[in-house]
């Protein structure tokens, strides 16, 4: 608990007994959670908050760089405690999110936009969102039919 307190308060935030648990779920789960499944590990853990005081304090940790925020084709929002530089793969069956990080892959798209730039635009990062359906998955269905 106190890592996670730690963490808000170096961000400036009050560390309440609810921004710690709504961090420490999205830590926990792993899995670039949604405002849904952080309600529901946390009603696990008999810890009952509201859906709209969880969306708000993972709003105020996004506003405040302790996460990020992605939307998936459907439109669902997603949860990232990881801020260091990467990327996702998104499985459009499954709706699995997975971090992907490719140091080659950053400099190739640097030097592009170095080179061809954006006329009156400076990137100041980039994230990329692959899309697309895990064969392994695909393999999976193929050998119980």
């Amino acid at each position: 608990m106190n890592k996670y307190k730690n963490i808000i308060k170096n961000a400036g935030l009050k560390a309440t007994p609810q921004r710690i648990y709504v961090l420490e779920a999205v830590c926990e789960l792993k899995n670039h959670p949604s405002v849904d499944d952080v309600h529901d590990f946390l009603k696990n853990k008999n810890l009952e908050l509201p859906k709209g005081t969880i969306y708000n304090i993972l709003e105020t940790f996004v506003q405040n760089g302790l996460m990020t925020m992605l939307k998936t084709d459907k439109g669902r929002m997603r949860f990232d405690a990881s801020t260091k530089q990467h990327h996702h793969i998104y499985c459009k069956e499954t709706g699995s999110i997975k971090d992907f990080s490719d140091t080659e892959l950053d400099k190739i798209i640097e030097k592009y936009f170095n080179e061809k730039g954006i006329k009156d635009f400076q990137i100041d990062e980039f994230k990329l969102q692959i899309m697309g359906r895990s064969l392994q998955r695909t393999n999976e269905k193929k050998e119980n039919i």
